[in-house]
């Protein structure tokens, strides 16, 4: 078996879940992580994918034998951009408060769209975990994150199938964000104002003073063009077009330099 046709089977089968993705017909491009290839990854696998090209990344080793040839060899690559929605750790008198945000976030939601009867089910579990004291509350406790987990997994599915948006429809369930790629963690993150076509720019802070650089990108991350920086670690856009799908980048430069922060690209689609 060809290593193209491993990686195919392997695709196929790691995302089963998703129809519209595991089909016969995909092709398969492998290319070695750098920050090019990131960028075709992210033009094909979020964007595109009605081309029906998958783009892997992934870490290339060059070693050479004893007999003087040379051999490439691919870590397993996995797919670019996948975002994972998560209920984020709650402390314990927040508890009550954050089930109920979720569940009613939940309960307003289109897409995913979850049954009236199973809303009213985790809100009378909620309720109970509510009115109990000591180790009944502690059990409830559990029966409560259960339905949390249950909520997360529906949408986490809804934004696998519609990966543009996964941001959005994860985060209209009030779940968080843990990340959008495999390789990299979140330092900044986009939110929708309260006003249509306004976002909302929030990058990560660090002890040390520094300059907050902006980037804004309306033809899909072909081409950025720079915003203005910001002493603050939050700016906002205005003005944008319902509907499209955004990107931006953020960096933040220190003083004299180096260190600076990772380079960092979020995408958003506008309500």
């Amino acid at each position: 078996m060809s290593v193209i046709t491993f990686i195919k089977v392997w695709i196929k089968d790691i995302l089963s879940i998703d129809s519209k993705v595991a089909t016969p017909a995909l092709k398969v491009m492998v290319k070695e992580d750098n920050f090019l290839n990131r960028q075709i990854a992210d033009y094909f696998n979020v964007l595109n994918v009605h081309k029906g090209i998958l783009v892997l990344l992934g870490k290339r080793t060059v070693k050479t034998s004893r007999y003087g040839t040379r051999f490439v060899m691919m870590a397993v690559p996995t797919p670019e951009n996948v975002i994972t929605g998560i209920i984020g750790k709650i402390k314990t008198v927040n508890r009550g408060t954050r089930a109920k945000e979720i569940i009613d976030a939940c309960a307003l939601s289109t897409t995913p769209a979850v049954l009236p009867a199973t809303i009213v089910t985790y809100r009378a579990h909620l309720a109970t975990f509510t009115a109990a004291v000591g180790a009944a509350k502690k059990a409830a406790w559990k029966t409560v994150y259960n339905d949390l987990k249950a909520l997360l997994f529906a949408f986490q599915i809804a934004g696998n199938a519609d990966q543009p948006n996964c941001i959005t429809i994860l985060e209209g369930g009030k779940f968080r964000i843990k990340g959008v790629s495999s390789r990299q963690k979140q330092v900044f993150e986009l939110k929708h104002g309260v006003d249509s076509g306004t976002i909302d720019l929030i990058g990560d802070t660090i002890k040390k003073r520094c300059l907050h650089d902006w980037w804004i990108s309306h033809d899909l991350g072909l081409t950025y063009v720079r915003l203005d920086p910001t002493n603050e670690s939050e700016t906002q856009v205005t003005g944008l077009t319902k509907g499209l799908t955004i990107y931006f980048r953020h960096q933040y430069i220190t003083p004299r330099g180096k260190p600076n922060g990772v380079l960092e690209t979020l995408f958003i689609t506008v309500n």
